[in-house]
């Protein structure tokens, strides 16, 4: 194989590998977009379900409130 052979082979392989690097490149940056947005989405989640919990804290407590005073008006009837 001649020298002019072989640098041009050379050549054609680093353009092939630069173009793979690139591929892969935006591959990964495309990912790394696609799991930030999916971290944003279980942080909203997680905040929702903290307000949920909340709120069925609240409810609860009002129930038995009123359970309470259920029994209470059934114990004077």
């Amino acid at each position: 194989m001649k020298k002019e052979d072989f640098e041009r082979q050379t050549r054609v392989l680093l353009e092939e590998i630069r173009h793979e690097v690139k591929i892969i490149a935006e591959g990964h940056s495309s990912l790394s977009s696609r799991l930030d947005n999916i971290e944003a989405m279980l942080n909203n989640s997680e905040q929702e379900s903290t307000t949920i919990k909340e709120i069925l804290f609240d409810i609860n407590g009002r129930l038995k409130d009123c359970e309470n005073r259920i029994i209470k008006l059934e114990n004077k009837v």
